[in-house]
């Protein structure tokens, strides 16, 4: 005699409502798998933001021969049929191993407004304080064992938000320079006001 291991599953009758949440599910699980993945290889994610930098035209998506486009030329990169600012040949070579997202809209004309948008992936508004995208990935990905900081920000960010203070950054205010509560164990490692050691 044959016994199903599932009882509950197999008297039940499949649903609509059950065939999408076991559809979703199968969807969703690699994406926690691959999470774990990333984990395992000690991957980093680096956030280059460029408050107030040179426009995108001068950097990212130049626009050459254009209307709108300015005195910058565009070189070929590492990734077939995408260029960069001719200002940037050491990026165009690592391009292999960069994100760039040309993609994005929004609906903030404020600069502020548009930066946290950005940065937190919701618009600003209400009491609710959302987390950076530095404290998500350090939540995601981050070694809750390591001695060192899962997020690092040289100036100031947004906080963690309702993450918590385990994926809140850790501050470097100047670069070159260690932070306030930050001192060398012993006067012969100390480093010049100017880094590299």
């Amino acid at each position: 005699m044959i016994h199903s291991h599932l009882p509950a599953l197999a008297s039940t009758p499949l649903s609509r409502r059950r065939a999408l949440g076991l559809s979703a599910a199968s969807l969703l699980a690699p994406l926690g798998l691959h999470a774990k993945q990333i984990k395992q290889q000690q991957r980093a994610c680096i956030l280059v933001w460029l408050a107030g930098a040179p426009s995108q035209m001068e950097t990212w998506d130049p626009k050459p021969g254009t209307g709108n486009g300015g005195p910058t030329k565009a070189i070929q990169t590492a990734l077939s049929g995408v260029s960069i600012a001719e200002h940037w040949p050491r990026m165009a070579k690592a391009l292999g191993d960069v994100s760039i997202i040309r993609s994005m809209v929004g609906k903030e004309a404020a600069h502020a407004r548009g930066t946290y948008h950005l940065h937190t992936g919701r618009r600003m508004g209400g009491p609710e304080k959302h987390p950076n995208f530095g404290s998500v990935v350090a939540a995601e990905l981050g070694d809750t064992n390591s001695e060192l900081p899962n997020f690092v920000s040289v100036g100031q960010t947004l906080s963690s938000g309702f993450l918590g203070v385990n994926v809140a950054p850790f501050i470097v205010n100047r670069a070159g320079q260690l932070p306030a509560n930050v001192s060398s164990p012993s006067p012969l490692l100390e480093c010049p006001a100017v880094w590299p050691c």
